[in-house]
């Protein structure tokens, strides 16, 4: 869900570029990761979560992060 509405905004920068769009990109991808990351380390209380983050080692881009 975050991937896909970071991709959402990237293609608005990039049909209208203005360096307040990109402080705006920016500072909402960043909000986006920490939200991602605030949410595992609560979520990592529970037995089902901990399974599922043995499957799936990525939180947003395969391979990278």
């Amino acid at each position: 869900m975050f991937t896909i509405d970071i991709l959402w905004r990237v293609g608005f920068i990039l049909s209208n570029p203005s360096p307040l769009n990109f402080c705006i990109l920016t500072i909402s991808i960043a909000a986006y990761v920490w939200r991602a990351l605030f949410e595992e380390k609560f979520l990592q209380n529970y037995a089902e979560y901990r399974d599922y983050m043995q499957q799936v080692k990525y939180r947003f881009i395969p391979g990278l992060f």
